[in-house]
């Protein structure tokens, strides 16, 4: 069983993307108790997802489908220490 992770309005979510939909940054617009509706930052796109499907552990692939902002820095902290700040900022952000 998932146990859903802490999420909050306004909370930016990676959405992974698969073979049909690109990577994307979302962000939190409601929440209720089982499902969270993310609009997509570049072009304003609405989707509904369960909470349990937003992982708070990214390893680089599409599985969650979804995690935290959190789990993404964190992963491309630990993954690219050498990038030197700017670099590990910017890979931190998705902008690379």
């Amino acid at each position: 069983m998932s146990v859903a992770v802490e999420i909050h309005m306004g909370d930016r979510i990676y959405y992974t993307g698969d073979r049909a939909n690109s990577a994307a940054w979302t962000k939190v617009i409601s929440l209720d108790g089982f499902s969270v509706q993310l609009e997509h930052e570049a072009d304003g796109h609405v989707m509904d997802v369960f909470r349990q499907a937003i992982g708070d552990l990214y390893q680089g692939h599409c599985d969650p489908r979804f995690v935290t902002e959190r789990a993404y820095r964190e992963y491309y902290r630990q993954t690219f220490p050498g990038l030197g700040p700017e670099m590990a900022k910017r890979a931190a952000e998705g902008r690379y």
